[in-house]
C-alpha cells in the first residue's frame, strides 16, 4: 500500500501537478447591495418611460385646455369694464388736451361706446365691445349729493366730483378735470356701491 501512494506521489509531482485554488466569492452583503442599486435604476427607467408615454398621450389635451378661452365670471367682467370705461377716459382726456368728454355715443355696435365733446363719429375713438354693460347704461351725470347707481347694471361717470371712500361719492370738486366713475360692484351675492377716481 505504501508502495502504490508512493508511486502517485511521484506521479503528481512528475506532472507538477497543483491543486485548483478555490475562485474568491463576493461577501453576501456586497452583492445585496448591488442588486438593491440595480433594481432602483431599473425602476427609475421603467418610471421615466411611463412618463413619458403618458405625457405624449395627454399633450393634446393639454394644448385644448391651454387654447380655451378664461371664463370670467360676471364680478371679473364687470371689472373688466370698469377697467375698460376709466381707461377710456384717461386716453380721451390725454388726446384731448386735457379736456373730459362731455357726450357719449352708441358705437357701430350697441355695446360698444363712443366718448365725444359736440360731434361723436362713432368710426372714432370707439371703446371695443363691453361684457356687462350696454353702451346706452354708461351715462354722465351731474353731481348730486348721495348720487349712487341704481343697479349693477348702470354706470354713472360723474364730472366735477370726488370719492369720499371706496364706495361714495364726496363733495365736489373744483377741478374740471376731475372725474370719477360710480357703479353697483356684484361681489358673490352682495351688491355694494363702488365709487372710483379717473
Amino acid at each position: 500500500m505504501a508502495a502504490i501512494n508512493d508511486a502517485f506521489a511521484r506521479y503528481h509531482k512528475s506532472m507538477n501537478y497543483t491543486r485548483p485554488v478555490p475562485k474568491k466569492r463576493r461577501p453576501r452583503k456586497v452583492q445585496k447591495l448591488q442588486e438593491i442599486v440595480l433594481t432602483v435604476v431599473g425602476l427609475a427607467v421603467l418610471t421615466a418611460i411611463a412618463a413619458g408615454i403618458v405625457h405624449l398621450t395627454n399633450k393634446p389635451k393639454l394644448e385644448a385646455a391651454s387654447n380655451k378661452p378664461v371664463q370670467l365670471n360676471f364680478s371679473q367682467k364687470q371689472q373688466r369694464d370698469v377697467n375698460t370705461i376709466g381707461g377710456a377716459i384717461g386716453q380721451y382726456t390725454a388726446a384731448n388736451g386735457g379736456v373730459l368728454p362731455t357726450h357719449l355715443s352708441i358705437g357701430v355696435s350697441e355695446d360698444s361706446l363712443v366718448m365725444c365733446n359736440a360731434v361723436c363719429d362713432p368710426t372714432t375713438s370707439q371703446i371695443s365691445a363691453l361684457s356687462t354693460y350696454k353702451a346706452e347704461n354708461v351715462k354722465l351725470m351731474t353731481y348730486v349729493a348721495d348720487l349712487a347707481a341704481p343697479d349693477e347694471k348702470t354706470i354713472y361717470l360723474v364730472p366735477g366730483a370726488t370719492c369720499k371712500d371706496k364706495t361714495t361719492l364726496g363733495p365736489p370738486s373744483a377741478n374740471v378735470r376731475s372725474m370719477v366713475l360710480l357703479y353697483a360692484g356684484v361681489s358673490g351675492n352682495t351688491i355694494s356701491q363702488r365709487c372710483v377716481k379717473l
